[in-house]
């Protein structure tokens, strides 16, 4: 009965240890040495609500104002921008945009902060800014002349050479037109009774911002303009039952999947009784706070101003503002993680994540996951990232106001990259840790939402062993999310120098990870894999015929034949039905089935559901 007992004793405390290093990060496994193998941790979320670019509460800097304002939660601001500022006389260059551009938004890379230009021609109550040679004075027809048409295409034209590819930038807000750059004369009104933006207009300015900026989002101030174009939508009286066409226009236009919906609460008109007639009343208040959120969920919109101008030494509208902020825009939860634990020099590293986007939106730009190394004094050892984007971690949908949750509930997404670690890297334990770069100096800078958290930007994982089994599993002590504000980013643009991991492959021969020339798909549960990497991997020799879009590969006493959109395959002449069929990409990258082909040259092939990988293992 005792060796009974003491055995439950052991098991209890072995599934507690164990509970306590998935959840915890392992803290008192100082001694303990690493599993060899593959290790796979749970994480935890922050309760933290904390900064991330390009989302949340998003203050505005005004059209005098010399700085931008410190708020809380904020590294993102519109700035109101005079047009004379930019350009005065039809002549003026390009170089006059970036040199006004470098003056105001001096030094804000070092603070991790990104802004949303809106040009305005008239700001009703601060000025009008008419470039030089428009007629202008009726406030309704100045905006209806060819002439201000045309110099306003070339005025963009010369706005994307100088932001498309400013890392400052973060998306740009169309403006330009009418009051406010709202698109809009109101209260004047044209000929048709409406005060909007003409359509020769949307089309001409709409056409000329499609052709300046390539990288950046442009976003309008309706959604029924401009309807003809991949634009987001800012909504500017951002839940005001007044103008709840503008919400619901905007849901219906349904373009959040790709581009960016932003908006701002107005407290100076209409129906308050939502929105408690300013930021602390809105905030202070569950139910204000609730029926913003309720919206924000709905349009998946990923940033708001007006109401980060709230008091957040008041507890009760900093409760408010914290359940908000955690919903505004994305929220990377990291949910569980594998890795190799012990690496042979030289030799591949497996890291694979899940990661849930728990926010409203997704993020809109390509940045690069970076998997790293580093040393016992925090300093990176090595570093490479991950094939994969990230635009694709999406929220739910169908926004349920009773339950607060989305009835479709967000994606898990599996993320896999496959690293060889340079000989070079000496011997010894080190950290595993995961960020998101910003290309723009290649730094840390989006964080996920968890609780295992350094200063900088990074979020450990665990403890890798390079030559030996990790000495131990313990990540030290965690910081708050909140409270780092030591993240920038760079101006200057170069080429990133860590690896590129094989994240495009979930393929292993022999042990060797592939690297395709493009990703593998998977079909009903069949992966297609550009043909020639596979069966060179397999030691086929391969002759490729462009215009039949077919393959010949062979080996010793075997011939395999495909082609492509046929459902029919060959091997020493014998025929095979496929599903699915070989097919040749957009990119014009022909595509085989992976099993089919392993197997019929004598290969094994085994499939890890988990991590999302294919292994290959052939008589040699």
């Amino acid at each position: 009965m005792m060796k009974k007992r003491s055995l439950r004793l052991l098991l209890c405390t072995a599934a507690l240890l164990t509970l306590i290093w998935s959840e915890r990060g392992a803290s008192f496994y100082k001694q303990a040495d690493g599993a060899v193998g593959s290790i796979t941790v749970k994480l935890t979320e922050t309760p933290e609500a904390f900064k991330n670019p390009i989302m949340g509460f998003r203050p505005s800097r005004g059209i005098n104002d010399s700085s931008f304002p410190k708020r809380e939660y904020a590294d993102i601001y519109k700035h109101y921008i005079k047009y004379t500022d930019l350009e005065f006389s039809a002549t003026d260059s390009v170089q006059k945009i970036v040199d006004w551009s470098n003056k105001a938004w001096v030094g804000i890379e070092k603070k991790n902060i990104k802004v949303v230009p809106r040009v305005v021609i008239v700001y009703p109550g601060a000025g009008e800014f008419w470039p030089n040679g428009i007629a202008h004075g009726d406030p309704v027809n100045e905006w209806l002349s060819e002439d201000l048409k045309s110099r306003l295409v070339a005025f963009i034209g010369k706005l994307g050479q100088a932001w498309d590819n400013d890392p400052r930038v973060a998306f740009v807000e169309l403006g330009l037109y009418g009051n406010w750059g709202e698109h809009h004369i109101y209260p004047d009104q044209f000929d048709d009774r409406t005060n909007r933006i003409p359509l020769s207009f949307q089309t001409a300015l709409g056409d000329a911002y499609t052709a300046a900026f390539h990288n950046k989002k442009v976003l309008v101030r309706y959604p029924e303009t401009f309807a003809d174009y991949d634009f987001g939508v800012q909504w500017d009286s951002f839940a005001l039952s007044d103008d709840a066409a503008s919400g619901k226009g905007e849901i219906s236009r349904d373009s959040w999947r790709t581009q960016i919906n932003s908006g701002e609460v107005a407290y100076n008109w209409g129906n308050q009784s939502n929105l408690g007639g300013s930021p602390n009343g809105t905030l202070s208040s569950t139910s204000n706070t609730n029926h913003v959120i309720d919206w924000i969920m709905n349009t998946h919109t990923s940033s708001l101003g007006w109401i980060s101008d709230y008091t957040a030494s008041n507890p009760a509208v900093e409760a408010g503002a914290t359940a908000m902020q955690k919903m505004l825009g994305y929220r990377f939860v990291l949910n569980q993680a594998t890795f190799t634990g012990n690496v042979s020099p030289g030799g591949t590293m497996n890291v694979s994540f899940q990661v849930t986007n728990k926010g409203s939106s997704p993020f809109y730009y390509n940045w690069p996951v970076e998997a790293s190394l580093l040393k016992s004094d925090g300093t990176v050892a090595w570093k490479g990232v991950f094939q994969d984007d990230i635009r694709n971690w999406l929220p739910g949908t169908g926004w349920n106001e009773t339950t607060r949750a989305y009835d479709q509930a967000p994606a898990v997404n599996m993320v896999n990259g496959m690293f060889v670690i340079p000989k070079s890297v000496p011997n010894g334990t080190y950290i595993l840790s995961l960020s998101i770069l910003d290309p723009a100096g290649w730094k840390p800078s989006v964080r996920f939402a968890n609780t295992n958290y350094y200063t900088g930007g990074s979020t450990p994982i665990g403890k890798v062993g390079i030559g030996n089994n990790p000495t131990d599993q313990n990540l030290g002590s965690f910081a708050s999310l909140k409270s780092d504000t030591t993240l920038g980013y760079s101006l200057q643009s170069s080429a990133y120098s860590g690896s590129i991991g094989s994240g495009n492959s979930t393929v292993i021969v022999n042990g060797k990870a592939l690297s395709f020339e493009a990703k593998p798909i998977i079909i009903n549960g069949n992966i297609m894999v550009p043909f020639r990497q596979i069966f060179e991997s397999l030691d086929m020799k391969v002759k490729w015929d462009n215009a039949t879009k077919s393959v010949i590969a062979s080996k010793e006493n075997l011939i395999i034949k495909m082609a492509n959109g046929s459902a029919k395959a060959s091997v020493n002449n014998k025929e095979f039905i496929l599903t699915p069929t070989p097919f040749v990409s957009p990119e014009s990258m022909f595509y085989v089935n992976l099993r089919f082909v392993s197997e019929a040259s004598g290969a094994t092939v085994a499939w890890d559901n988990v991590k999302k990988t294919a292994s290959i293992t052939t008589d040699k």
